[in-house]
């Protein structure tokens, strides 16, 4: 995928795919999500989508960063809430961090 022509269009401004990352990484979101994200806007551009302009185009891929994090997040927390419930061990305590730890983890707190 050449990414530096399919930006061509969009390049008011001067911009850039390497902007757009550090622009996506000053919103907060994270490399992997953002590397996600690229391929998923630029492959839709290859494939004919067109936006009204570059801002367009950056609000898009803001979308699908923030979508592509989300997904992770959740995944993440599917995973801990799982990992917490094989952690009943942790019931026995009933004060203190591991109480506040237990709590959060089942969403108490």
């Amino acid at each position: 995928m050449d990414f530096q022509s399919l930006i061509k269009p969009y390049s008011e401004n001067g911009r850039t795919i390497e902007g757009q990352m550090k622009w996506l990484q000053k919103k907060g979101i994270r490399q992997d999500s953002i590397d996600l994200a690229l391929l998923d806007v630029y492959s839709e551009l290859e494939k004919g989508k067109s936006f009204e302009n570059g801002t367009a185009l950056d609000h898009y891929l803001l979308s699908k960063a923030i979508e592509r994090e989300q997904g992770e997040l959740i995944t993440q927390y599917e995973r801990l809430c799982a990992k917490a419930a094989k952690m009943e061990h942790l019931k026995k305590y009933e004060t203190g961090k591991c109480k506040k730890l237990w709590m959060v983890m089942k969403g108490e707190l």
